[in-house]
Formats: structure tokens, C-alpha cells, sequence
């Protein structure tokens, strides 16, 4: 059985996404501390872990039920 790898074709552009630079970031955060808006832990979480909105919202929803 041979490897299926070169029989798969993958669709490439539209979804992805660029990501902030490490600049970017920082000063993302520098200001929502700053300003104390509500989402920076949120954003926080999302930088340094790569999760999606949905992946963020089910862990503030865990954490809000306990």
C-alpha cells in the first residue's frame, strides 16, 4: 500500500490568516491593559496559545461554571 499523501490536494489561500508580529502583539496588549479593557485576558490567552474563539469561549465557560 503506498503513502496517500500525493493523491491529496489541498485548497491554499483563502484561509489563511496572518499573524500579528511580536511588536504587534505587545502593543496590542500594552494597550488593553492600558485602556482595562474587559477582552484582555482573552487576548492574552489567544497569543500566547494560539486558540480560536471558539476554543477561548468553551475554556471562559468552563472556568465560570466552577
Amino acid at each position: 500500500m503506498g503513502n496517500p499523501a500525493p493523491e491529496m490536494k489541498f485548497k491554499v489561500g483563502d484561509k489563511i490568516r496572518k499573524a500579528l508580529t511580536e511588536e504587534q502583539a505587545r502593543t496590542l496588549l500594552n494597550k488593553a491593559k492600558e485602556y482595562d479593557w474587559e477582552w484582555y485576558p482573552h487576548c492574552t490567552i489567544a497569543l500566547y496559545t494560539g486558540m480560536g474563539n471558539g476554543e477561548l469561549f468553551a475554556l471562559i465557560s468552563m472556568i465560570r461554571v466552577k
